[in-house]
């Protein structure tokens, strides 16, 4: 019985959270990112990102950052492989400038929660390039998977 009247309650919870991201949508972002293979990552090491997209909830305003746009404003398009690793510390460092001056904001997000595909993977990824990512608080994040399982349940 406790634990049923915990999943009501937990449940309304969720539905108020996302009531309330619509209400002040203008200061809420959809973030996504993509990344190399975990599977055939060979090196043993973080996997590379390729592009970040963020969305704003009311606008949908979307800035994005990719290797190939960094590589485009580097005049580097034929040498990509080759620079790689700057061109991926540039993307990663438009990115948390953004994050940066939007830290005020809530980002919504689908299962970027761990080391392995996350804020925290972004973080980790841009120290081993040589940048000093800004650390969005726990608080401004919103996992919608986790947001959806509580509302309708694992089925």
């Amino acid at each position: 019985m406790g634990s049923e009247v915990a999943r009501v309650k937990q449940r309304a919870a969720n539905r108020k959270l996302v009531e309330d991201l619509y209400d002040n949508s203008q200061q809420v972002y959809v973030v996504h990112y993509s990344c190399e293979s975990f599977y055939e990552n060979s090196t043993g090491g973080s996997t590379r990102v390729t592009s970040i997209a963020v969305r704003n909830l009311q606008s949908a305003q979307t800035r994005s950052w990719s290797i190939h746009k960094a590589a485009e404003l580097q005049n580097c398009l034929d040498k990509i492989n080759e620079n790689f690793p700057e061109l991926e510390k540039a993307m990663l460092a438009g990115y948390f400038d953004f994050l940066r001056q939007h830290s005020s904001c809530r980002f919504l997000h689908w299962n970027m929660r761990d080391e392995n595909y996350g804020f925290f993977a972004l973080e980790h990824r841009f120290r081993t390039l040589g940048g000093q990512p800004f650390e969005l608080q726990d608080d401004r994040k919103v996992d919608l998977a986790r947001v959806l399982v509580a509302i309708y349940g694992r089925q």
